[in-house]
């Protein structure tokens, strides 16, 4: 018995210490060394399930951020296709108005001119959106952080109990 080993009195169901009377011969060790191997197991397990849920949920977590990341990336391409665009009317529309001569080329320049307008509109509500995916895929990335901290203090905890060493 090492000098750290604490003896406990414990009380069990007869047909329970039988289970493990038969379980620590099968595995060739004592009574004792059984149910202390039992119970380190059983924190491992433990430990190896949370483990894997926090490794899960901060999978899900940079998952989202990668998504919202791409919608982002979407949106600026959108927004690079309305300034092309925008671009191009406003070219047309200036070449127009330098052509006018007749009412019907005076609506074409009102069309293109509001045509212009929209776009601009279009293009304050994407710069709108991404702000806001932006946004929410920090708080993600910051979440994930958070998830892996919290995972690895557990981890250094979990495993300085299970080596038998003092919390420091």
């Amino acid at each position: 018995m090492a000098t750290e080993d604490v003896q406990t009195n414990l009380r069990l169901p007869a047909d329970l210490k039988d289970r493990l009377t038969a379980s620590a011969a099968e595995n060739n060790r004592s009574l004792s060394a059984e149910v202390t191997s039992r119970l380190v197991a059983s924190y491992r397990a433990a430990n190896e399930s949370f483990q894997r849920e926090m490794e899960a949920q901060v999978a899900a977590v940079l998952a989202r951020a990668d998504t919202l990341t791409l919608r982002v990336e979407l949106i600026k391409s959108r927004m690079d296709n309305l300034f092309t665009r925008a671009h191009l009317i406003s070219s047309e529309t200036e070449r127009l108005t330098n052509a006018a001569k007749t009412d019907e080329d005076f609506a074409k320049v009102q069309a293109g001119m509001a045509e212009y307008g929209k776009i601009q509109a279009e293009a304050a509500e994407l710069r709108g959106q991404t702000e806001k995916l932006i946004v929410e895929r920090d708080a993600e990335l910051v979440r994930m952080h958070t998830l892996q901290e919290a995972l690895e203090g557990y981890r250094q905890q979990l495993e300085t109990v299970l080596a038998g060493k003092p919390k420091p």
